[in-house]
């Protein structure tokens, strides 16, 4: 027993001789480490004095989290560190997650179903666009904050959850029973053929399924007759970046280079190339980006551009081009840090300027500088040669090779309202109304044809708006306002809902690219499209 006891002495003091003498080496060598051991134990100090003798009692964790969001606030402006709800919902969004299937907006105080996942949970149940899920498993829903609705109707995939529907044009509320399940949001919702020969793919995002989805709507598509192709990623802000590298590869040549990631750590410098599998379209393709365009949107447009697969259209991205990682704690939170920057193939980074800026400045400065024309610019930034001779810019996001103006996206263009809280009054008018009218034509192509958002239309919609808005102040009402000034925008958008309420997704984003003035325009420059291809 003395013996054992002498051993383990003995082990534990060579192995604290041994730390010792590391730290001591360790520190000599590396100043730096000792100082930021030091301030730490002051940040420490600090705290503990502030719970112990601070004259009223505070939040301290709230104190230490908005310490290190000032912390961040001092890099570049893509790091965050993120509190476990908010790192949760950005992995579901990109990854998926065990629930119903569906997406809501709180609208007057109700989870209001947005979007119904294709072959989800819900979709199989029964869940339509507009229901209202006011109760689930006899909880009342109404007046919750939105963020606490999700936990109550997620769940481990096969488990049941028995929803309250109030659904309008019924008088009673519908008790619907869901069986959760894998729920992962589509990237690419909308796909079809605008004319005999033209194909049309708008991709939203780039989350775990985007290449496979990229990829059966090509051949969907092929077998209708697609021989050339509009990839629209307007306000499609990213995500994945091994999902942009899949995407890219469909439609390019094997062994090209599609991006590369440079950073002061040995795994951030990565150079990812094209599979040596034949590509999945090889015909003449347009790409549509916008100033909300960023991230892995620019990965793949910046890629097509310089490899002189496709004609880019539209306006400069953002210009976010920083990789980060994500490091998960034991509280669930996580640190998501740049560890490195994206080129694209001829060398350009992606990522625009950030040096002294706040996070405020950087954001409206990379949209103001997107919205601008960036033809007075091109002295300023540095210019690359494609393989086809070429010139391309530089100096943060990707310039399109058609530039359209700020005219072009007025009265047409209207995925703005997409992520606007004013479609709300919009929303719930088109339900309304399609409900009212949903024999008044025979089909869609009735519909299109023999509607109109005329003065009548619109005066009974703005009626309809003031008193939904009456309540609303502040900055709330100013985003109001602002969509009723654009009254033609307010038309494509009401029109496109009316549709989707009546036949379904597609209908919609065929009401919203019918009267697309970007889109218009981008179908004009296919000749210089073809000619990329002829010329690689």
């Amino acid at each position: 027993m003395k013996k054992s006891r002498y051993l383990s002495v003995t082990l534990i003091t060579l192995i604290s001789v041994s730390v010792i003498f590391f730290s001591f080496t360790f520190f000599q060598q590396y100043d730096n480490e000792r100082n930021i051991l030091r301030k730490t134990k002051i940040f420490y100090q600090v705290i503990q004095h502030i719970m112990d003798d601070y004259v009223d009692e505070v939040d301290v964790e709230r104190l230490i989290n908005k310490a290190i969001e000032a912390m961040m606030e001092e890099i570049d402006p893509h790091s965050n560190y993120l509190p476990p709800q908010n790192f949760e919902r950005m992995s579901e969004m990109f990854l998926g997650y065990e629930g119903i299937g569906v997406q809501f907006r709180m609208i007057n105080g109700k989870p209001t179903v947005m979007h119904v996942l294709k072959d989800g949970p819900s979709e199989r149940a029964g869940i339509q666009l507009g229901d209202r899920i006011i109760g689930a498993d006899g909880k009342d829903l109404v007046g919750l904050a939105q963020d606490d609705i999700p936990p109550i109707l997620k769940g481990p995939r096969g488990t049941r959850v028995k929803v309250m529907i109030e659904r309008p044009g019924t008088e009673n509320p519908i008790p619907v029973t869901i069986t959760r399940g894998r729920a992962i949001q589509e990237s690419v919702r909308y796909y079809y053929m605008i004319d005999d020969k033209t194909g049309y793919i708008k991709l939203d995002t780039f989350s775990r399924t985007t290449g496979s989805e990229i990829q059966r709507a090509i051949k969907i598509l092929e077998s209708r007759g697609m021989e050339k192709l509009v990839f629209d990623l307007r306000q499609n802000t990213g995500g994945l970046l091994s999902q942009a590298i899949e995407v890219a590869d469909q439609f390019m040549k094997g062994g090209k280079k599609i991006v590369e990631t440079r950073g002061r750590i040995p795994s951030a410098n990565n150079v990812y190339k094209s599979s040596e599998s034949p590509a999945d379209f090889t015909e003449a393709m347009i790409v549509i980006v916008d100033e909300n365009s960023a991230s892995a949107s620019e990965v793949v447009s910046g890629a097509l551009q310089d490899m002189d697969r496709a004609l880019i259209v539209g306006k400069n991205t953002f210009g976010k081009g920083l990789m980060q990682n994500q490091i998960q704690f034991e509280d669930r939170s996580a640190l998501v840090l740049t560890t490195g920057r994206w080129y694209t193939p001829l060398g350009r980074l992606i990522q625009k300027e950030y040096d002294n800026k706040s996070r405020a400045e950087y954001q409206r400065d990379a949209r103001n500088d997107s919205l601008n024309t960036m033809r007075d610019l091109d002295e300023d930034r540095p210019s690359y040669k494609t393989p086809s001779g070429r010139i391309v810019y530089g100096g943060g996001g990707i310039r399109p090779d058609v530039e359209l103006d700020a005219t072009d996206f007025v009265n047409g263009d209207v995925f703005w309202l997409e992520n606007f809280s004013a479609p709300q009054p919009i929303f719930l008018y088109a339900q309304e109304f399609s409900i009212k009218h949903k024999n008044r034509w025979k089909d869609y192509s009735d519909f299109m044809m023999n509607y109109n958002f005329d003065k009548t239309e619109q005066q009974k919609f703005i009626d309809y708006y003031k008193t939904a808005t009456a309540g609303a102040e502040g900055q709330v009402k100013a985003l109001y306002d602002r969509a009723i000034e654009n009254m033609g925008d307010i038309g494509i958008y009401f029109k496109a809902r009316v549709a989707e309420f009546l036949w379904g997704d597609e209908a919609r984003i065929r009401v919203l690219t019918k009267d697309d003035n970007v889109l218009k325009k981008s179908l004009t420059h296919f000749e210089k499209a073809e000619s990329l291809i002829k010329n690689r």
